[in-house]
């Protein structure tokens, strides 16, 4: 059944045109059945009650929030402690990398240095004192003691940017690069700097800066 929508009169079901004013049926029919459509899509909705709430209670702060539109605030407040967990430790440095730190923090004994830094650098060191040593004693002769001139050239050379470093190693374990000096207690002294030069980076912060190794 459709009713025209130009004079409202009942369109029979055989009849294509309004007997009344003439309109055409179609558009009558064509918003009859949009009618329909949308009370049974009504009908349907509320057919079946109210809508399923689900929560979401993977996250709150404070109260708790559901995913079904409403708020419910229980009153109880939850508080967040951080454990502290350092992330685990950053990639050794590798020898080019520290080697080419080393001299590009030339004077600079500030900060930290980690054990790949230090030891990679010492790695260095001794292979250019090694090989130094070969080329001047084929050219100057073996000295009688001691090292040749060459060597003596890039020990001084680096004497800076390898106390430097060190200076920077012994910060990385929170100890102050003044321990230098106990290179002058004989044995005892080598030994345990040797110890101090071994340990391992103090993971997050401490009064030098940032843990190299170990960052919060």
């Amino acid at each position: 059944m459709a009713f025209c929508e130009n004079c409202g009169m009942q369109i029979p079901d055989d009849s294509k045109f309004c007997e009344n004013c003439g309109a055409p049926r179609m558009q009558a029919v064509a918003r009859e059945a949009a009618k329909n459509t949308s009370e049974a899509g009504q009908t349907e909705a509320y057919s079946y009650g109210q809508p399923e709430q689900q929560y979401d209670t993977s996250s709150y702060a404070g109260g708790s929030t559901y995913s079904s539109g409403n708020t419910y605030n229980t009153g109880n407040t939850y508080n967040t402690y951080s454990t502290g967990n350092i992330s685990g430790p950053l990639p050794m440095m590798g020898f080019m990398e520290a080697v080419q730190t080393c001299f590009s923090k030339y004077a600079d004994f500030s900060g930290r240095a980690r054990r790949s830094e230090y030891w990679f650098y010492t790695l260095f060191v001794g292979i250019i004192q090694l090989a130094l040593g070969i080329v001047g004693n084929m050219i100057f002769g073996a000295p009688e003691s001691g090292t040749n001139i060459l060597q003596n050239i890039f020990s001084l050379a680096i004497m800076i940017p390898s106390l430097a470093v060190f200076w920077r190693r012994m910060h990385d374990i929170g100890r102050t690069g003044l321990w230098f000096f106990l290179n002058l207690v004989p044995c005892i002294g080598q030994v345990v700097l040797l110890v101090f030069e071994c340990t391992d980076s103090q993971p997050g912060e401490n009064m030098y800066g940032m843990s190299p190794k170990y960052p919060a």
